[in-house]
């Protein structure tokens, strides 16, 4: 068993955090310890996680007797202004601590700042869902494109979904010995329970589109 920990952005209903969601699925049903922590208080999909993962926000809630401290998300959010003036080796010992065997940035920004920076000895690993070259702000959380390029430096895997994310992040950041293609974790079953529950007898051709629109 390993004690593993995730950090992304949030829950929201997304391709990245459907991804997340079963990737910690699996991990959680081959026996090891998942712990994801989100950097927005967005627990959409939260309900879909395996019992045994825990989930929570980069800063745990203060309680008081066990009971909720009014004015905590308030505090959060000013945390998460300021939170790139503070060195990311202090976040680092905020957010994820020690104890951990691997530790992953399911995303870009605060996530990979974040996991960058550990001294802990785990094995670092960062996920490239999107194209560099194309997408809004690659560079989220970091300074410069150099303090980018050295924090991807420290990550053991980076992993890109696609042979087109991997080109455009190579473009932008450089070539990195640890930049391998891997393919999200998909449910099978559950996508085939959603197929087989609609049932759709029209004399027209039906055209279908998977992903989100907005």
């Amino acid at each position: 068993m390993k004690k593993i920990i995730i950090l992304n952005h949030g829950l929201q209903i997304s391709g990245v955090s459907r991804a997340l969601v079963n990737l910690a699925n699996v991990l959680a049903a081959q026996g090891h310890d998942v712990t994801i922590k989100l950097e927005i208080p967005n627990f959409t999909l939260a309900a879909e996680l395996d019992s045994r993962v825990k989930c929570g926000l980069f800063l745990k809630e203060w309680r008081l007797l066990g009971m909720r401290i009014p004015g905590f998300l308030r505090l959060y959010q000013l945390f998460l202004k300021m939170q790139y003036r503070i060195a990311p080796k202090v976040l680092h010992r905020m957010i994820v601590g020690k104890g951990y065997d691997v530790e992953i940035a399911f995303n870009r920004g605060a996530a990979a700042r974040i996991i960058a920076a550990t001294d802990t000895g785990a094995k670092k690993l960062v996920w490239v869902h999107s194209d560099f070259l194309r997408c809004q702000n690659p560079l989220a959380g970091f300074a410069s494109l150099g303090e980018a390029h050295k924090a991807y430096a420290q990550f053991d895997h980076i992993l890109c979904l696609s042979k087109q994310s991997e080109l455009s992040f190579r473009q932008l950041l450089g070539d990195y010995d640890s930049i391998t293609m891997s393919c999200n974790v998909l449910n099978a079953e559950r996508i085939r329970e959603k197929a087989d529950s609609v049932r759709l007898e029209k004399e027209n051709k039906t055209l279908c589109a998977v992903g989100r629109v907005c």
